[in-house]
């Protein structure tokens, strides 16, 4: 649910995160019990990854309160937030 809220209506970004997971490009994932995401994604063409912070809403309501992302996308929607989302 999150996911497909994430990347609605963004197509290259729903792509690039799809092949991130089933490249096994999600190196590390947690969730907390204060619903915080914390990913480990290595990026596609580089030997680097990015670590990723999503805050999900207390509720299961498909409603992310805030990402973040080290990766120069890091101000817009990236695929490693998405990646995560769809991990998860």
């Amino acid at each position: 649910m999150y996911w497909s809220n994430y990347v609605e209506s963004h197509v290259k970004l729903s792509r690039k995160s799809e092949a991130s997971v089933e490249s096994d490009r999600v190196l590390k994932f947690f969730m907390d019990e204060l619903r915080v995401i914390r990913a480990s994604v290595q990026a596609s063409m580089k030997n680097t990854s990015y670590n990723v912070t999503i805050h999900l809403e207390p509720e299961d309501n498909g409603v992310i309160q805030s990402s973040t992302c080290q990766c120069p996308m890091r101000e817009f929607k990236c695929h490693h937030v998405a990646a995560a989302l769809l991990f998860g």
